[in-house]
């Protein structure tokens, strides 16, 4: 389950990237076609929104994995509090006795 949702989270922001850098292409391909900007213009626009959404689409997924990690973890201890469990302690190691020679 967290696996899934995580990998969720990375592809919204993958996706938002991809997005990004299709409505770029086509804002420039209008722009270049009504005369207001040169191709090279157009291309160099390009790179720097697709740069800078996928530069947002990792934080995005970064923001998107700590949300889910903290609501897994909240869910986690309000789940074990409902069926009147207390959250289990690290088991502690018994400390070896040894025989004392005689």
């Amino acid at each position: 389950m967290t696996k899934d949702l995580m990998k969720k989270g990375v592809l919204i922001g993958v996706g938002l990237a991809a997005y990004a850098q299709e409505h770029a292409e086509k804002l420039a391909k209008e722009l270049i076609k009504k005369h207001k900007v040169t191709k090279k213009e157009g291309k160099a626009m390009v790179m720097k929104i697709k740069k800078e959404a996928q530069k947002h689409g990792k934080r995005v997924s970064r923001m998107a994995e700590a949300e889910v990690k903290r609501v897994l973890k909240a869910a986690e201890s309000k789940g074990a509090s409902r069926m009147g469990m207390k959250k289990k302690a690290p088991k502690k190691k018994k400390p070896i006795r040894r025989k004392k020679k005689k």
